[in-house]
């Protein structure tokens, strides 16, 4: 059994390898999210609400149905890099989050604070029969970047079963 002097045995490419894709994959299914809310006046006084989480806006990941919301209120959330903003809707059961990432930046309050302010409308006037939202959780570009991680994983793996396959010999 030989092993190049020059690069790291293969075994520690294979780990990290893998541990890049199954971090880009982790990142892509939180940050590449969109959240499509889908409110309907049944009566007067009554609202039902979908909510669906869906994977670059495709792929439905979840859903969640609830009934009665009360209104729309923008949390914030602060450390020492600044401030992140999300809408969260008040329900019988508490509030529940619009979407799972808070939004940060220039105009990440007030982009939430319209949000909040287009369904406290709807809830207001009892004419209006649906409404329908939708929220991502980045940038349109922003939202491929941890795929990168996926690719260089790739690469690592392939790399690692390359080297590993010349460098080992097979009883």
């Amino acid at each position: 059994m030989t092993t190049s002097q020059h690069s790291s045995p293969p075994i520690f490419t294979l780990f990290f390898g893998l541990m890049f894709i199954a971090a880009g994959f982790c990142a892509t299914a939180i940050f590449s999210q969109t959240s499509d809310l889908h409110c309907t006046r049944l009566e007067p006084s009554f609202v039902r609400c979908t909510r669906q989480n869906k994977l670059f806006g495709l792929y439905a990941m979840s859903e969640t149905e609830f009934n009665n919301i009360s209104g729309a209120v923008v949390r914030e959330s602060c450390d020492e890099e600044g401030c992140a903003y999300r809408v969260e809707l008040k329900t019988e059961t508490g509030t529940m989050p619009l979407n799972v990432v808070y939004r940060g930046g220039i105009g990440g309050q007030n982009s939430q604070q319209d949000r909040a302010n287009q369904i406290n409308d709807f809830l207001a006037d009892d004419t209006a029969v649906a409404i329908a939202i939708t929220e991502t959780t980045g940038e349109k570009a922003m939202t491929f970047l941890p795929l990168l991680f996926v690719l260089f994983g790739i690469a690592m793996l392939v790399k690692g079963t390359r080297d590993f396959m010349t460098n080992y010999e097979w009883l």
